[in-house]
């Protein structure tokens, strides 16, 4: 299929919503599964979508960036054409001493209060092949625009190994193992630290070529464990009685494909099966490590996912690709009938009884059956440089746990219950894509002859979401029977847009620029007001020369604008919305950045750079973003950062 996947990811090549505009919907699921290497692209893939607003521990980073990858930094985004959490790669020549290959490379900096280091090595032959990698980062505290100190940082410890086996010629074993281990994450804006967040990862695929009637066959099989702890003690002075929160996340799947070809058409035949296990609860320290809510009340949810995906070419440069998918979906709460004895009535409400109060939900035990699909059509004309996507689909996500079943239990304003009653989400969505290429466009900073060198991408999308999950405040809306202003889940419909344009020029063949806009819209139509954290209006412009130093040398010099538009459209009053964009509309913002590296033949690469040159005082409108919290109050973004990068490869 790797001919008509080349082709059918011209969404995220050629323009459409999904290369430049991430969507609100830029959150990883709590303990997101992450997409490691050596599997294969799924083209109906229910399993990735995401609630709307991110709430989650920081992303994943994957060994190809453990070198490069800048630190997680909650409070200051990157640029709208790098990942949503600001993982913005090494910049200029140092990035060629770590794409070579090497059997051994090492990195390391300093990147403001923040300093890192990370080593990766591999080797192997033809049949078995090993390869490693790991890296640290540590975050210290910076300062507010009044010269205090916020009580910000982290410890994080990142590895990934795999193995790969090819025992015959058309077979492949491979192993990958994952860890994610973060400490002492400091959250200046809320009232509970995660003092330790573990994610281990175990995947393993067997790859069979030449199998009977298919051309492939494919199974893996993961294993994903996370164990998270909060409190509000250990890192700061408490204020009020101590209180601990702890989350054991369970993650099992196994994954079949078969890929095919028969008349004129290339099919995959997937299966999935999944099984994911959540409990938590927060105790009472002071009062003597007493259980006084049920979080995750024994959640238990399993999957059972059936696609069938087909591409077939019709002409030369055009492309069809389309799949379904059927998602059987069960869940339910086991432990929702415990109630916390602490002798304290707002608090010794067992999860069912929240569940009844706020709903009038008896039974949580739910099913979901869930019809998704996609059809895509791209067109290539390599003789006028141009290509062109689109896509109309229906995708369906079964609400998280934290949706469906979460119940914290205290006083009203402090309450946040989940809602089993919830219908799924349902996506009817249709996007766009247009790009045009100059003869010599290689890519950025790379260019074919003397002939004209720049690209021009533009991209759509549309999404009139049904039975949207949104969280509210429970005002005696339809379906929520309570009015005291606890937090609730509720399903509504809803539209989400977008638009982005991208500009690359290699001007000569050492000057090169790029330009990336991107616009989001969000609108909880059912109850006529913004969306919550909708990402503003975007720009992002970068202006990069690099040459050679004599034979065996070069270096680069730039410069970087990153543009933040003003968002009014907001949900910032907790008396007649949710509230989460509780500190109003977020101004406009322009910050300038300059970059310059050397290298040295292939083996030693160093990078020094400087954001928000001017340091003028801002604020991100997405962020604080790695505890569930619906209220999102501003923390500064760092003022004027120096960072310096070294890369090695032996």
């Amino acid at each position: 299929m790797g001919k008509h996947r080349s082709a059918f990811l011209l969404s995220a090549v050629a323009g459409s919503a999904a290369a430049l505009v991430p969507g609100p919907a830029t959150a990883q699921d709590p303990y997101f599964l992450p997409q490691l290497p050596l599997t294969r692209e799924v083209y109906v893939d229910t399993a990735r979508m995401v609630p709307h607003a991110r709430m989650a521990p920081p992303p994943f980073i994957l060994a190809p960036d453990h070198l490069t990858a800048r630190a997680e930094h909650q409070f200051r985004r990157g640029t709208i054409g790098d990942a949503a959490d600001g993982t913005i790669g090494t910049t200029g020549v140092a990035g060629d001493v770590a794409a070579a290959q090497s059997p051994a490379k090492a990195a390391g900096g300093i990147d403001g209060s923040i300093r890192t280091g990370a080593v990766q090595g591999g080797a192997g032959t033809d049949a078995a092949k090993v390869f490693a990698s790991f890296r640290y980062d540590r975050a210290l505290s910076y300062d507010d625009p009044h010269g205090n100190g916020l009580h910000f940082g982290y410890d994080r410890r990142i590895g990934q190994a795999a193995v790969i086996l090819t025992p015959t010629p058309d077979t492949d074993i491979k192993v990958i193992g994952l860890f994610d281990h973060l400490a002492d994450d400091r959250q200046p804006h809320f009232s509970l630290d995660p003092t330790r967040t573990d994610r281990d990862v175990g995947k393993a695929i067997l790859t069979v070529r030449r199998a009977g009637v298919f051309d492939q066959v494919q199974v893996g099989g993961t294993l994903v464990r996370v164990d998270r702890e909060a409190d509000n003690f250990t890192l700061r002075a408490p204020a009020g009685p101590r209180m601990r929160v702890n989350v054991d996340y369970d993650i099992h799947q196994i994954d079949a494909t078969g890929t095919l070809t028969a008349g004129g058409l290339e099919t995959v035949l997937g299966l999935s099966g999944k099984l994911d296990k959540a409990d938590s609860v927060r105790r009472n320290v002071t009062a003597g490590d007493v259980v006084n809510s049920y979080r995750f009340p024994g959640v238990e949810q399993t999957a059972l996912g059936l696609w069938a995906e087909t591409a077939a070419e019709l002409a030369e440069g055009r492309e069809l690709r389309a799949g379904l998918r059927y998602d059987l979906v069960h869940g339910s709460a086991g432990k929702a009938g415990m109630t916390p004895a602490t002798g304290v009535p707002l608090f010794d409400q067992s999860p069912a009884a929240l569940y009844r109060a706020y709903y009038g939900v008896a039974d949580t035990s739910v099913t979901d059956h869930n019809v998704s699909g996609k059809v895509g059509y791209s067109h290539a004309i390599p003789a006028w440089g141009t290509r062109a996507f689109a896509e109309v689909g229906r995708m369906v996500r079964t609400p998280t746990p934290v949706e469906r079943w979460q119940a914290v239990s205290g006083p009203p304003a402090s309450r946040w219950v989940g809602n089993p009653a919830l219908e799924p989400e349902k996506h009817h969505r249709a996007e766009a894509g247009l790009e045009f290429r100059g003869d010599g466009y290689d890519g950025y900073q790379r260019s074919r002859g003397d002939a004209p060198s720049w690209m021009v991408r533009l991209g759509a999308f549309y999404d009139r979401v049904q039975d949207f999950v949104t969280f509210d405040r429970a005002r005696g809306q339809a379906g929520v029977l309570a009015a005291d202003g606890a937090t609730v889940s509720r399903n509504v419909d809803a539209t989400l847009a977008g638009l982005d344009a991208a500009l690359e020029w290699n001007v000569t063949r050492h000057l090169s620029t790029r330009l990336a806009v991107s616009y989001l819209y969000g609108e909880n139509e059912s109850d006529g007001r913004p969306l919550y954290q909708v990402r503003p209006l975007a720009a992002d412009w970068l202006l990069d020369y690099r040459a050679g130093l004599g034979p065996m040398a070069a270096w680069n010099l730039g410069a970087s604008l990153r543009f933040s538009g003003r968002q009014d459209r907001v949900d910032d009053d907790a008396l007649t919305g949710l509230g989460m964009d509780n500190d109003g509309p977020s101004g406009a913002f322009a910050l300038l950045g300059l970059h310059g590296g050397l290298r040295w033949r292939d083996r030693f690469g160093l990078t020094l750079g400087v954001d928000n040159l001017l340091d003028k005082r801002t604020n991100e409108h997405l962020t604080g973003d790695h505890i569930a919290d619906v209220n999102r109050t501003a923390v500064p973004a760092p003022g004027r950062t120096v960072y310096l990068r070294f890369v090695a490869a032996l």
